[in-house]
This record gives structure tokens, sequence and C-alpha cells, in this order.
């Protein structure tokens, strides 16, 4: 991705990071989970809890990294959040938004969808392996949209660069 050459080899690196997370948030959308059944399956509900997994996975290892972090070598998403010091932030964007829609939400019910959803990346690429299974899709979805408006964000104050207007993602 030459286009970002002056920004120096480490920062080009964050750059991608980001494309490659947009890439795989928007690789199946949500428009495509109508539930269809065939075969006993849901239409492409797996591929999609394991993108958005994946790609909060490397927005988080982003944010870290732009924070002057070390990337704990992990797919666990509790770990991480901690480790970009997000997870109070993104209760509060949580709570707040389901308060305008006169929703209540507990902190039992945040750690109880944190952790449905912490494992999800391993969990859920192996799902045949699995006798039960749950997760918060919902919350995922929240996680992914909201770590990806913090990284658009972080990228345009530290680089001056709007990744909605970048052409490969």
């Amino acid at each position: 991705m030459g286009t970002f050459a002056y920004l120096g080899k480490d920062n080009e690196k964050l750059i991608n990071m980001y494309t490659v997370a947009r890439q795989f948030r928007n690789a199946i959308s949500p428009d495509e989970l109508l539930i269809i059944k065939k075969d006993g399956f849901i239409n492409k509900i797996f591929p999609y809890i394991v993108n958005s997994a994946f790609s909060s996975e490397v927005y988080l290892k982003l944010i870290i990294l732009m924070n002057g972090s070390t990337i704990p070598k992990k797919h666990n998403l509790i770990l991480l959040l901690e480790k970009a010091n997000l997870k109070n932030k993104f209760k509060f964007f949580l709570v707040d938004n389901l308060k305008k829609l006169n929703k209540p939400y507990s902190e039992e019910c945040f750690e109880r969808d944190l952790k449905s959803i912490s494992s999800a990346f391993e969990d859920w690429r192996y799902i045949y392996e699995k006798n039960t299974i749950t997760i918060s899709n919902g919350f995922l979805q929240l996680l992914n949209s909201y770590l990806d408006i913090t990284c658009k964000d972080l990228i345009k104050n530290q680089f001056d660069i709007n990744m909605d207007e970048y052409p490969y993602i």
C-alpha cells in the first residue's frame, strides 16, 4: 500500500491493520443473515460471527499499538478490551445508547454478553467441535461498530486521514 509510504513503515502497518479489520467486518453483511434454513443451518451466521470477532480483534490490536503498547498474542476479546483501556468506555457507550431507547441494561448483562463473545473467533471457527454454544451476536455487532468508529477517529487524529475515503475498503 504505497499510498501511505510517507507515514513510515510502522504507521503504514496501522493503516493496513485498519483495512484488514474493515474488510473482514464488511465481508458478510448483516442483511445476509436472514433466517433461511438450508440443511439445518442458518444462512452465513457462522462466517459472520467469525469475521466479526476477528475484525474486532484486529481493531483492538490496532488501538493497543496506537497507544504504544505491545499486542498480546491472544484472541481473547476481554483481555484485548482491557489492554486497550476500552472495556468501561464501551460499556458506557452501550448503556448510554440503550437508555436513549428506554432499554435497561445491567452490569450483569454486560459481563454475560462480553463473556459470550470473548473467544468467539476461536470457538466459532471450530463450531463443528462444539456440543452447544451461545453468543450475543447483537452485542458483538455493536462492539465491532464501536471499534470501527474508534479506530477511524484515532487514524484521523494521528494522521489526518479519513478512512471512509480510503480506496481499499
